[in-house]
């Protein structure tokens, strides 16, 4: 599942610059499907 960060965060690095961020973070994840006749066949 990917995620998002609902607020935007401050840094500062070494040099005192100022950003702002937000944290996407994406998984490598695949995404797997059922056809849908074997779908139904697990719901039972």
């Amino acid at each position: 599942m990917h995620g998002f960060s609902s607020h935007t965060f401050s840094l500062i690095h070494a040099q005192g610059e100022l950003y702002f961020v937000k944290w996407h973070i994406k998984t490598k994840q695949v995404i797997k499907n059922l056809m849908a006749d074997l779908g139904c066949e697990i719901q039972g």
